[in-house]
Parts: structure tokens; sequence; C-alpha cells
């Protein structure tokens, strides 16, 4: 089963992304987030950044 943990999830680069700006301070904390925005800015499709914002507010990480 330790295979399995080397293979990231699909959402990663989402992921990764979205903590970036997160712990950069440009996601500010309490503010609504916009999905479409984030399409824009981040060059990714809807789905990722949802996937990576399921993870990030579930604690898991990608």
């Amino acid at each position: 089963m330790e295979v399995l943990r080397l293979i990231h999830p699909p959402y990663r680069p989402a992921y990764q992304a979205l903590k970036r700006k997160i712990v950069n301070g440009n996601l500010p904390s309490g503010e609504p987030i916009v999905v479409k925005s984030l399409e824009h800015e981040l060059g990714f499709s809807a789905i990722p950044i949802r996937e990576a914002l399921i993870a990030l507010g579930s604690g898991h990480t990608a």
C-alpha cells in the first residue's frame, strides 16, 4: 500500500497554489472565495480548485 502514497491527487497543483496564496496572505481570512475568480487567476478549472479547497478545509495534504 505504500505505493499509493507516492501517487499525487490530480488537484495537487491547485492545492499547492491555493496554499501558497493563504500562507502569503493573498487570500484574506473571512473573505468569500469565488471559484470563478480563482479559475482565471490560477489557471485551473473549477473541479481541481473545489477539490483543493475541500482538502485544505479538512486538513488533508496533497
